[in-house]
């Protein structure tokens, strides 16, 4: 088990696979989770949402907002060596890191207000918590390629395989987290015995 005597055995890659692990299981969460939200919030056939002031069912809404996620992700990808070019690699992370925060709590606060949704500023919100997500991403990402020429700077042995290899296992890993996390949500919510309902129409 060579990937993972390489990961405990050295603590950078590992604070590097345990970023890329947080990563995944953080997009994962907001598009699996997010997703199955607005079901629950707009509707879902019988099962209608109460009180939520909006025509649109929870399958429009949750298509949206995964288009505007997935726009998001193909503007990041373009502006990241743009960005690149005028920060480096902590300043990206740390300017990524204030800025998902900000949109964070405009998400929850004011786009996802139970009653009165705004549509809107969630589209253009998640929108642009992709394209934010997506240059911390492209960084630590870049940092989960650079590791293993730093290992073999370190060691003189060329361990890339292994090393991506545990990449790979953290974005596994990461999903099958965030369905944990899905299911602790419905269950604690009381929302359990409505997805069951929900899965057999």
């Amino acid at each position: 088990f060579e990937p993972f005597r390489i990961l405990f055995g050295d603590r950078q890659i590992f604070l590097i696979m345990a970023c890329m692990l947080l990563i995944f299981i953080a997009q994962d969460c907001f598009i699996g989770n997010s997703a199955n939200y607005f079901y629950y919030m707009y509707g879902y056939g019988p099962f209608s949402g109460k009180g939520v002031k909006s025509s649109h069912t929870g399958s429009f809404v949750s298509f949206f907002f995964t288009v505007s996620f997935g726009i998001g992700q193909v503007l990041a990808e373009p502006l990241y060596p743009l960005l690149r070019k005028k920060l480096n690699k902590k300043q990206i992370i740390i300017s990524s890191s204030f800025v998902l925060a900000a949109l964070y709590s405009f998400l929850f606060f004011y786009c996802l207000v139970p009653g009165e949704p705004n549509e809107w500023a969630l589209y253009v919100t998640t929108m642009l918590l992709s394209i934010t997500h997506g240059q911390l991403f492209m960084t630590l990402f870049m940092n989960s390629m650079n590791a293993s020429v730093y290992y073999q700077a370190k060691t003189g042995q060329n361990r890339n395989t292994s090393i991506q290899s545990v990449r790979s296992f953290s974005a596994m890993n990461a999903n099958a987290i965030q369905t944990g996390i899905f299911y602790l949500t419905l269950i604690f919510g009381g929302l359990r015995k409505t997805d069951s309902q929900i899965a057999e129409i």
